[in-house]
């Protein structure tokens, strides 16, 4: 292989890599590594890993790596696996012909630019679809990234995720004042990631099931577990109406990451999908503005890595 492309998603469950030989080839789901970032001690020791098995060779690979954390001057700290990263010390090891170093939703923004009709399943229509497009990312943590515009590739990486979690009513305050008492960072990523929807769980029921055995309850049909889906809906979709007056994505609002794929399918219930919607369009002066927002679920498989696909691409026109 003369020249190859490395393109990485590390997230805190799951880290995926793969290899294209040009950057405007697909990515094929045969292809993509997956690995658990939590079997590795840091983050040296995963990418030696990957780069062994594609038997690619550093000196003639640009990488594209994104993380689970915000990157700053060239340094990240992966929030949920407690790892810090630099791209010199990076590069000390493995010396990329290039390397570009992003936060996982900066990549997953840029994914919009690339995604196409049958990649996405349509939760809400709108009357516009033309403008900015924000994507929230519900897995391990919450995060969001915002796509301004496709050429030249414009992007913002937020975080978002860890902004306060508020109460609207004395329910959401018995939440609060519960996640208050497990010590808990009181963040919407407390109630919208995995561990959020477990959270949600452990307030109504109190005992703790993991985000998986939550879900496969509800697909059972099981009314404790349905009431935690009920809730997550309710703060995304109050979640995703606080960020669109922020951001005002005209062009969309894209949902994705674990938590959404393992739940989605309850979003096109009307049970849930109601309780979703009354706290999307809930804002007294700007329902106007919201009812035109159409929102989509992604249903690519590998959206993060799509993004550092597009990212790529976009340096090498």
């Amino acid at each position: 292989m003369s020249q190859a492309y490395l393109l990485a998603d590390v997230g805190g469950t799951n880290a995926r890599f793969v290899v294209l030989t040009t950057p405007r080839r697909g990515i094929s789901q045969k292809r993509v590594l997956t690995l658990k970032s939590k079997d590795f001690s840091d983050f040296f020791s995963l990418l030696l890993e990957a780069l062994s098995f594609f038997k690619v060779e550093p000196r003639d690979t640009v990488a594209c790596i994104a993380v689970a954390g915000p990157v700053f001057k060239g340094r990240a700290k992966l929030t949920n696996l407690g790892w810090e990263i630099d791209e010199r010390k990076i590069k000390a090891k493995f010396p990329f012909k290039k390397l570009i170093l992003v936060n996982d939703l900066f990549a997953g923004s840029a994914s919009l630019a690339k995604l196409k009709k049958k990649d996405l399943k349509l939760v809400k229509k709108g009357r516009i679809n033309k403008g900015i497009c924000m994507a929230i990312f519900c897995g391990t943590g919450l995060g969001v990234g915002v796509l301004v515009k496709e050429k030249p590739l414009t992007l913002i990486s937020t975080e978002a995720g860890h902004i306060f979690f508020q109460a609207l009513d004395s329910f959401d305050l018995k939440f609060l004042n519960f996640l208050k008492e497990k010590q808990k960072e009181l963040s919407y990523e407390e109630v919208l990631s995995g561990r959020g929807l477990e959270n949600l769980y452990e307030f109504f029921h109190g005992e703790r099931l993991s985000a998986p055995m939550i879900t496969a309850l509800a697909k059972k049909q099981d009314k404790r577990a349905g009431q935690a889906v009920k809730a997550y809906f309710k703060y995304l979709g109050r979640f995703c109406s606080q960020l669109a007056l922020c951001y005002l994505p005209l062009g969309g609002i894209y949902l994705s990451g674990g938590v959404i794929n393992a739940l989605i399918d309850f979003l096109f219930e009307k049970e849930y999908k109601s309780v979703f919607m009354e706290n999307f369009v809930s804002s007294f002066r700007l329902n106007f503005l919201l009812k035109e927002l159409p929102i989509y679920a992604i249903g690519h498989p590998f959206p993060v890595l799509l993004g550092c696909k597009a990212i790529v691409e976009s340096l090498e026109a």
